[in-house]
């Protein structure tokens, strides 16, 4: 049994390594986008909590059990689909970013000859569990209009080729651009 705990840590560990996020580079374009291997440990994550919520409502462990069966459907049904649709495209004209549910996917597409300037939002966020930080762009257009775009896990993987392309363009870029991985 011990053994078989050992292999399975190490290779979660190795799993680990290879990190959450797809980043090729081609002809100049970024791809940035989850590893395969994420949405489809959710999927597998969520149908194993439904059997193991089954076993804690069994063992009169109500809450738990109940929480469990919600919880696995909602991560395999609804959370791992759209991770196969995230993505990050940085090209030498335009950063578009998809995220959110299969469903209801948000799509931000940002021309940088469109832009005036671009502020990095940082907002702190207070909860029971203390504070974390939420990150964005708030891109203003030279039409006058703004778009905020939320610096999610993916548009973080690409916010230097962004960066880049900004100053390429001449797009003033007001904060803080040194946004946590």
């Amino acid at each position: 049994m011990n053994r078989n705990l050992a292999r399975f840590a190490v290779t979660l560990c190795c799993i680990a390594m290879a990190g959450c996020y797809n980043k090729v580079n081609q002809n100049g374009i970024v791809n940035v986008s989850f590893q395969l291997w994420v949405p489809l440990s959710m999927i597998l994550g969520g149908l194993v909590l439904i059997p193991v919520g089954i076993l804690l409502a069994v063992q009169k462990k109500y809450l738990w059990g109940i929480l469990l069966i919600i919880a696995g459907p909602i991560a395999a049904g609804c959370i791992a689909p759209g991770m196969f649709l995230d993505k990050v495209v940085v090209s030498p004209n335009e950063f578009t970013s998809s995220h959110g549910f299969w469903w209801s996917q948000t799509t931000h597409r940002i021309r940088y000859n469109d832009l005036r300037e671009v502020r990095v939002i940082v907002e702190e966020i207070r909860n029971r569990r203390g504070t974390s930080k939420s990150y964005s762009f708030d891109c203003v257009f030279k039409d006058g209009r703004t778009e905020r775009v939320p610096l999610g896990d993916l548009m973080r993987q690409a916010v230097p080729e962004i960066v880049a392309q900004f100053n390429q363009h001449g797009v003033i870029v007001h904060g803080a651009v040194n946004v946590p991985q």
